[in-house]
């Protein structure tokens, strides 16, 4: 059992601690002392003693536990994906979306089947954003490499698959859905719906899908960067 929770205050953690080394100082004292003692009692305080180092080092474990989890706050992290392959983890944020729902990747081509397939015959649940781009009137911006930077094959061939389907959505959401390409090769994967961000690196030669990410809070310092990274690239890419 966990002796602090995640409301521990800090400052009460060396005055506890103060508090225990003490009293196990002054029974070690007794017990040495104590010549007279009988069996029973130097049982007794045997067993005091080690229960208090025992609390002590749950004491230290738990401080450090709350330390790790207070930078974790401090960053608004959500959640660290090791990998970003599971579409049931993104269906619940764009269902929610209410705003935006903005998106930097290699083709897109995922994301368009997992949430906005446009064929006859396609589940609900791959239709999410179509609904949200009907019901709620969000604006959805997406950035996607131009083929022409794209060394890897099968992304080559991902891209000229995803071109129509992004073009068919322009052209059914003009005033809603927008979508423009980057002239780079990939760096990085930014996802914003509303409040919250999933973001990570892109790797060369390896599917985005199989490379970690952070979900974090809007208002994490560490999402800023990516944040400004994709104004930043979508400016450049409507200019051009």
């Amino acid at each position: 059992m966990k002796i602090l929770s995640r409301e521990f205050k800090a400052q009460w953690f060396y005055p506890i601690v103060l508090i225990l080394i003490s009293f196990i100082i002054a029974l070690s004292f007794w017990f040495n002392s104590s010549a007279e003692t009988d069996d029973k009692l130097n049982a007794i305080l045997s067993g005091l003693i080690t229960g208090f180092v025992g609390l002590l080092l749950q004491l230290w474990f738990s401080w450090v536990e709350q330390n790790k989890l207070k930078k974790f706050d401090e960053l608004k992290i959500i959640n660290i994906l090791a990998t970003r392959d599971d579409p049931e983890y993104y269906r619940p944020l764009i269902k929610s979306a209410k705003r935006d729902v903005m998106v930097l990747g290699v083709t897109c081509l995922r994301f368009l089947q997992d949430f906005a397939e446009d064929e006859a015959g396609a589940p609900n649940k791959n239709q999410i954003l179509l609904k949200s781009l009907d019901k709620k009137k969000i604006k959805v911006k997406l950035l996607v490499a131009d083929e022409t930077v794209l060394d890897n094959e099968d992304d080559k061939a991902k891209a000229k698959t995803a071109q129509p389907r992004l073009e068919r959505l322009r052209q059914k959401y003009p005033n809603q859905f927008f979508y423009s390409y980057y002239k780079h090769r990939p760096a990085h994967s930014v996802m914003v719906i509303d409040d919250e961000s999933v973001v990570g690196p892109i790797f060369p030669e390896v599917s985005s899908k199989y490379s970690p990410a952070i979900h974090l809070k809007n208002d994490s310092k560490f999402v800023e960067h990516y944040r400004e990274y994709f104004d930043k690239e979508w400016d450049e890419c409507s200019r051009s």
